[in-house]
């Protein structure tokens, strides 16, 4: 594994960020009720072909979906034991390779696998968060918690007939309202994903992964870094997944536990630290905000951004708002420099908050936490501080930070002082900036102060062809 991708999924564990999703061969190892491993989909397809066509031999040209679909019909009572036999997983033979999977700090898990693996791993090890399993073809969207939520996508064995399993009965889903299916969009767009369990042949699994969508010839990529992990895969779906910003890690399931997750205890733990803090009130409260929720915010439909109206989040990952030419020379500035409290002034119009929001979606897209504080607050300065340091982000970004008026020097070096390994992000206005005395509050303290310049005319030829 490159050590580039190493360290961006390490800084996505430690951020509590990282959304697992598993395919069917996740759950091959483990052990069924009735003695065996659990069954791959030729092996599901076998045992319920003769349910399905008793007089008939095997039919290799058959899917398990078509198969499923006529076996439910002639013997439902038939079908639901059979699944319950070779579906159900043992809790007391569950490989310890399991409890390494799930006592890490998951943002959620997605998995198309209706077996209960998750359930049965929380009865057979001590974990760190509580397991809920939830399926949504039945469940509603619980209260949010520092439980860990598993969706099952196609339903749970235990909730037979409300599973999916053939092709019919997906098309009956996409035809109605899937609440899940809403919540599954916005985070697959807004949380890095490791994909593990599947070479990425399951059309479900590629509608899924679509919804990610693909980057302009012309855009920053600001998609969260995804990985599959798998032994290998063709040259043309790893360009496809490249195109997605998936990386290969081509190693086994046992091979990235023993290789990768085992060597990660410390990111594990502050992955573990910032989930159990994320709901407290010195967790943000309503004015300290996840970058990763926020990218997700709609606009306003009004598509008025190049008329003047203040940016959403959508305008940027959109390609609406496009990248301006500066943009990369003051990315290579804070990439070459060590300083932690970067100041970016610009005049009315200038573009500042969308430089802003474009600098938050990058640093979230490379895996760091990234948080973003509205300086329209008025709390004590005391708190504010209480709650970026409770928080776990990496970067903190600030804008209009000159709204705190004489006080954002003093709070910007005493988060710099109480964070050593925080990077701050402010804007503000050009005309504000010496009157609010910013500089002097830094002296002591590393930072950099850039002025975002006017439009360029090669930026105005971007935007007209946005």
């Amino acid at each position: 594994m490159e050590d580039i991708l190493r360290q961006r999924l390490a800084n996505q564990i430690a951020s509590g960020e990282l959304i697992l999703f598993t395919g069917a061969g996740f759950s091959l190892d483990a052990i069924n009720v009735v003695g065996s491993n659990l069954p791959s989909v030729r092996s599901l397809s076998k045992a319920l072909w003769p349910i399905a066509f008793p007089s008939d031999p095997f039919d290799d040209r058959s899917g398990l979906g078509d198969i499923y679909d006529v076996a439910a019909k002639r013997a439902g009572t038939k079908v639901r034991d059979t699944l319950k036999d070779l579906l159900t997983v043992d809790t007391t033979l569950v490989p310890e390779g399991y409890r390494k999977w799930f006592t890490m700090p998951w943002a959620r898990i997605y998995t198309l696998n209706i077996d209960d693996l998750d359930e049965a791993s929380q009865n057979a090890f001590r974990l760190h968060r509580p397991i809920i399993s939830i399926s949504a073809q039945t469940d509603s969207y619980p209260k949010e918690s520092t439980d860990l939520f598993s969706i099952h996508l196609n339903g749970r064995v235990a909730d037979y007939p409300a599973i999916t399993f053939s092709a019919r009965q997906y098309g009956e889903r996409t035809a109605r309202h899937e609440p899940w299916y809403y919540h599954l969009v916005a985070e697959l767009v807004s949380h890095p994903i490791l994909f593990v369990g599947t070479e990425l042949d399951e059309p479900l699994l590629w509608q899924h992964i679509e919804l990610r969508g693909r980057r302009g010839p012309r855009q920053k990529e600001l998609r969260p870094g995804s990985y599959l992990v798998t032994p290998g895969i063709s040259a043309a779906r790893r360009a496809m997944l490249d195109d997605l910003n998936i990386k290969l890690i081509e190693m086994t399931q046992t091979d990235f536990v023993n290789n990768v997750l085992d060597t990660m205890e410390a990111e594990k733990q502050r992955g573990h630290t910032v989930i159990s803090t994320r709901l407290s009130p010195n967790a943000g409260g309503k004015f300290l905000f996840d970058v990763a929720d926020l990218r997700t915010q709609r606009d306003d439909g009004t598509g008025d951004f190049l008329l003047g109206r203040e940016p959403y989040w959508s305008d940027i990952t959109s390609g609406r708002a496009v990248e301006r030419e500066f943009e990369k020379d003051l990315r290579d500035k804070i990439e070459k420099s060590d300083e932690r409290v970067i100041v970016i002034s610009g005049t009315a119009g200038a573009g500042t908050s969308t430089t802003l929001m474009r600098m938050s979606l990058g640093y979230h897209a490379e895996g760091k936490k990234v948080g973003w504080l509205d300086s329209e607050v008025e709390l004590p300065l005391w708190q504010i501080r209480e709650a970026v340091r409770g928080s776990g982000f990496q970067v903190v970004v600030i804008d209009d930070a000159d709204n705190f008026g004489f006080k954002i020097g003093s709070l910007l070096a005493e988060l710099t002082a109480e964070n050593p390994d925080l990077l701050i992000v402010a804007g503000m206005r050009t005309t504000k900036f010496d009157r609010l005395q910013v500089e002097d509050y830094l002296k002591g303290h590393s930072h950099l102060f850039y002025a975002l310049p006017h439009l360029e005319d090669s930026d105005i030829e971007l935007l007209l062809e946005a």
